[in-house]
């Protein structure tokens, strides 16, 4: 998915299904690009399943409020 150019992104969030929070090459290549921080949703999708990264693919700590 390409992002507006316009968009001014600073976060990106995509899921995986297959039980995997970790970065694909392909989430690599994309968070290179685009926003700061990018989150990884995976299955079964709770709060203990979302993982945060930051362009480079290195888990950044985070919190929900």
């Amino acid at each position: 998915v390409d992002l507006p150019l316009t968009s001014g992104a600073r976060a990106t969030v995509h899921s995986h299904p297959s039980g995997s929070n970790r970065p694909s090459d392909a989430d690599l290549h994309f968070f290179a690009k685009h926003g700061l921080v990018n989150f990884i949703a995976s299955a079964p999708f709770t709060r203990g399943r979302l993982a945060c990264y930051d362009t480079q693919g290195r888990k950044i700590q985070f919190s929900i409020v």
